[in-house]
């Protein structure tokens, strides 16, 4: 985002907080879901996605993955949010609108990158990157057969058929299998490193 779009926005929030003395209060009034995303805006730790940016009144920003105006989010270098956070502050229609998304893309090959997926997600509801793969997790517990190809012809999709979703599994368990024996081998290395004690006693001794 600009600098100048940045600091509007923030200046802006700042402002009519201090003329309506709430959080909340300011929420409803732009008609935004959640008045900690505004506190996040108005403090530099988030940047204003377009949502917010229309509703002060602003320009909105294309994505810079499909170049539509949809209400993407964007976070500055110093204001990530962590995982708890992330977790907490997931819409909570997100699972319907990803799904909604994935049913336009059945089998393999129809399928819509990751990028692609979280502009289409953002353009009904605002989520990051990791709120929608964690809404994909979800989705798969809940009983959907969401599946997934890596590389770079890969993405998401809703398996056509069993053979599909067979396919997806013997790739997902081969990557969980691969991480386990690495996990296995470290916890090795470690005992023997730094034994029962904790203190190092050298890989070659």
């Amino acid at each position: 985002m600009p600098q100048k779009t940045r600091r509007n926005a923030k200046t802006t929030l700042e402002s009519l907080h201090s003329e309506i003395g709430s959080w909340r209060k300011l929420a409803r009034k732009l008609g935004v879901k959640d008045p900690g995303l505004l506190f996040r805006i108005a403090k530099g730790k988030r940047e204003a996605p377009n949502s917010v940016l229309v509703a002060l009144g602003l320009p909105p920003r294309p994505c810079p993955t499909c170049g539509h105006y949809g209400r993407v989010v964007y976070v500055n270098n110093g204001g990530a949010m962590d995982y708890a956070e992330e977790v907490a502050t997931m819409p909570s229609d997100l699972d319907r609108i990803v799904l909604q998304v994935l049913q336009f893309h059945r089998g393999a090959k129809n399928s819509i990158s990751r990028e692609g997926l979280v502009a289409m997600v953002n353009r009904h509801t605002t989520a990051t990157d990791r709120q929608v793969r964690l809404s994909i997790r979800d989705l798969r517990r809940q009983g959907h057969l969401v599946c997934g190809m890596a590389g770079a012809d890969g993405g998401y999709y809703l398996a056509a058929d069993k053979a599909e979703c067979d396919a997806f599994l013997a790739e997902f368990t081969a990557r969980v299998s691969d991480i386990a024996e690495t996990a296995a081998r470290m916890r090795r290395s470690a005992e023997r490193a730094f034994g029962e004690g904790g203190t190092q006693t050298g890989l070659f001794a």
